[in-house]
C-alpha cells in the first residue's frame, strides 16, 4: 500500500525575490540555468504532490515557482 509522503512547510527551499533577481537557500544569486532547473524541479514535485492529494504543498510550491519566474504572491 503506498504511504503518504509528510513534509514540513519549513523543509521547502526558501526561495526570496530581490530586485528581480532570485536567490536560493543560504542567498547565493541564482543563474537563468539553475532558475531553469529549480523550476523544473520544483514542478515535478508539484505535479507529485497533487497526485497524491496533498494540494497545501502543492500550492506552496506552486508560489515558489511564480517567485522564481518573477511574479508577486
Amino acid at each position: 500500500m503506498p504511504k503518504t509522503i509528510r513534509k514540513d512547510v519549513r523543509d521547502l527551499i526558501e526561495i526570496t525575490k530581490q530586485e528581480g533577481e532570485a536567490y536560493g537557500k543560504g542567498g547565493m544569486k541564482l543563474t537563468k540555468e539553475e532558475r531553469e532547473r529549480e523550476i523544473a524541479r520544483l514542478e515535478k514535485q508539484m505535479r507529485k504532490a497533487a497526485q497524491m492529494m496533498e494540494f497545501e504543498f502543492a500550492a506552496v510550491l506552486r508560489d515558489q515557482i511564480i517567485q522564481l519566474r518573477g511574479g508577486t504572491k
